[in-house]
């Protein structure tokens, strides 16, 4: 439930990476705010840990 609204969300999310046993460049972040919810998506152009490295670095900026 969504304090304050009586809303319930309901979302899935799925990544899978090029290589077997290699990070994904893709990721997400759901975050409580003031006034409602923020939702991101990133692409941490390519794949690998470099592009893992940047998505997280992205997300923890938000």
């Amino acid at each position: 439930m969504l304090a304050g609204c009586g809303l319930m969300l309901n979302w899935a999310v799925t990544s899978f990476a090029k290589k077997p046993h290699e990070p994904s460049g893709d990721g997400y972040g759901i975050w409580r705010q003031p006034d409602g919810l923020l939702f991101a998506v990133a692409d941490g152009s390519g794949s690998g840990h470099k592009a893992a490295e940047t998505t997280e670095l992205c997300l923890e900026k938000r």
